[in-house]
């Protein structure tokens, strides 16, 4: 049955009987009243279980529910637990929310507010927006409606294991899809979601000891920053036997940094998805199956069909779309199938240098420099060339004791003359936008300095 709240909108209720979920407001009601004394979110020292959460939850709807929108609104909040609250009370005021990425700057919070007054640019099947996470330009706004995620979160549960028991710990803004849909799905559960205010690797081990986390969400940018941390934090390793499953995605990830995981939590079984913001999961696999065959993100998930044309673009084909959508769907990535059936993912078309004719792939020549010891974290790029047309320049962030000449002494036996990057530049840290993407803005100031 339909309930009509304030502002005259529709709104479908959540019937925890048949596990449906068609209002995502209507789903935290239901968990509030529940289970009103379990967390459902905490950062760092903060507790707030379902019931707080939905109370302020009721402050903000109120707040939003006194004036009309002129188009949905866009949240820019540096807090999670804020984005949160804003995000859901919309959702419940019958609004299109969108979290806005809180690292925008004022250019593209303008261009986005101009683009959204365009009648071109809502949708009106939508439940909510989200945006695209790339770290140059203005974000895609992509238009989704409830069941195409929630539909899907008793599939991906079941995969990554997710109950009403499990505490997850992640890290970043909700702008981010990833970190939206994995928070949402362990909420779905009614489980706990757990994260840090901060960038601080060594403090989030002890944010992870102290609420005794069974999951780990990050991308592998992130685990590798959790993996540096874990020498100097070694008595968190014993404290995290609750752990039982590491799942990433969006990334390539490395031989060093699988290992490293497997040997600091031999209990924890690992998942890697491959996914996109306009598709939502596509295909998945175990850490067993990518040490097998380095590079490979799997098999479709349940539900999903993959199929691959002749100049490698991977189309997919899934009822869990962002609207607008016609499948099968590409977003322009690339790969090919093993003959055991899984994916091999070799980047977005567009992750290619060109250089004089020879084409280098992005991020194959990120992994090979990744897994040289000495390297923390590495990033390529290509920087216009007159006389070649592009040429590679390598980011490399040295693990303690290593240097850049070093690194390049090892990269000169490993790599082609082809590979071999025309520039090495060496960083502190390897900078992050909110959604832990690489912000290749920042790395594109260094290459004009």
């Amino acid at each position: 049955m339909d309930d009509y709240n304030q502002t005259g909108q529709s709104e479908m209720t959540y019937s925890p009987e048949r596990n449906r979920v068609t209002s995502l407001y209507a789903m935290m009601l239901a968990w509030q009243k529940a289970e009103p004394n379990k967390p459902c979110l905490c950062i760092d020292d903060a507790v707030y279980t379902y019931d707080n959460f939905m109370r302020d939850v009721q402050v903000e709807k109120e707040k939003l529910e006194t004036y009309a929108q002129p188009q949905p609104p866009v949240i820019y909040r540096n807090s999670v637990y804020d984005q949160l609250t804003v995000w859901i009370a919309a959702i419940g005021a019958g609004l299109q929310p969108i979290i806005g990425h809180p690292d925008s700057d004022d250019t593209v919070r303008k261009a986005l507010e101009e683009r959204l007054k365009e009648p071109s640019a809502c949708c009106d099947k939508a439940d909510f927006g989200v945006l695209s996470s790339g770290s140059t330009g203005v974000p895609k706004i992509l238009w989704r409606r409830t069941a195409s995620w929630a539909d899907f979160f008793p599939v991906q549960n079941e995969i990554f294991e997710v109950t009403k028991d499990t505490r997850l710990f992640l890290h970043g803004s909700m702008s981010f899809t990833g970190n939206l849909n994995a928070l949402l799905a362990v909420w779905y559960a009614g489980g706990t979601v757990v994260t840090s205010a901060y960038l601080r690797p060594r403090s989030w081990l002890k944010v992870m000891a102290r609420y005794a986390i069974t999951h780990i969400y990050l991308l592998p940018t992130k685990l590798r920053l959790l993996m540096e941390a874990m020498p100097i934090s070694k008595e968190n390793t014993a404290a995290l036997s609750s752990l039982r499953m590491i799942f990433a995605g969006s990334q390539m990830l490395d031989t060093k940094l699988m290992h490293h995981l497997q040997r600091t939590w031999p209990q924890a079984r690992f998942i890697l998805y491959y996914g996109a913001s306009e598709l939502n999961y596509v295909t998945c696999c175990t850490a067993e199956e990518w040490l097998l065959e380095p590079n490979t993100v799997g098999r479709p998930f349940p539900g999903v069909r993959v199929t691959v044309d002749e100049d490698h673009m991977i189309y997919v084909t899934s009822p869990y779309t962002i609207e607008g959508v016609a499948c099968p769907f590409s977003v322009g990535d690339k790969g090919w199938f093993s003959s055991s059936g899984r994916l091999m993912f070799e980047g977005r078309g567009g992750a290619v240098i060109n250089r004089g004719g020879y084409k280098l792939s992005v991020p194959l020549l990120e992994k090979k420099i990744q897994e040289l010891d000495g390297v923390a974290e590495a990033v390529v790029m290509g920087q216009p060339d007159a006389l070649r047309g592009e040429e590679p320049v390598a980011f490399i962030q040295c693990e303690p004791g290593y240097t850049e000449t070093m690194i390049k002494k090892v990269m000169t036996k490993v790599l082609s003359v082809q590979e071999m990057p025309h520039r090495i530049i060496g960083v502190e840290e390897i900078p992050l936008t909110a959604g832990s993407k690489i912000d290749k803005r920042q790395l594109l100031r260094l290459l004009e300095t």
